[in-house]
């Protein structure tokens, strides 16, 4: 399993975009508040797609499971302040 995500909590528990992941289609930082957490049986297959699904739409994280078996997606969006959770 591996994590991705693109913001870090202060000691007041303040979201800040830490902007170190570059979406390769727009040259820009993901500037959303997401996280991205992949299951596969592979550790660098996990770690390859996790950040590959954080700058990826919905859309895309969908067709991608689709083609690979024993894969378990979850996606956070924080950025409305309320987190919303989406499985894939």
């Amino acid at each position: 399993m591996s994590s991705s995500s693109n913001f870090y909590v202060d000691d007041n528990g303040k979201l800040h975009n830490h902007k170190h992941v570059i979406n390769p289609a727009s040259g820009c930082p993901v500037e959303e508040f997401t996280s991205v957490s992949v299951k596969t049986t592979s550790p660098v297959q996990s770690e390859i797609l996790s950040t590959a699904a954080l700058v990826s739409s919905n859309k895309s994280i969908m067709k991608l499971k689709e083609k690979l078996d024993g894969v378990e997606i979850i996606k956070i969006n924080y950025q409305s302040g309320t987190p919303e959770l989406q499985v894939f």
